[in-house]
């Protein structure tokens, strides 16, 4: 019994060593601070364009992202 799971165990470790590296090319990269301050200048105020959007433009984007 003992043999069977070391040869069982060796196989799963020649299995798992033989895997393809994993793709980063899906990864996200983490964003900095600056990145994200960034971010939220190009986007401006966003509450304030919504208050001031049409009621029909408002509430579409609110339920588009998930806050309406």
């Amino acid at each position: 019994m003992a043999s069977w799971i070391a040869e069982a165990e060796q196989q799963r470790d020649e299995a798992l060593a033989s895997r393809p590296a994993t793709r980063n090319d899906d990864a996200v990269d983490a964003m900095t601070a600056d990145d994200i301050a960034s971010l939220v200048a190009e986007l401006g105020d966003i509450a304030m364009a919504l208050e001031e959007a049409e009621p029909d433009t408002s509430s579409t984007c609110t339920a588009a992202f998930g806050s309406g």
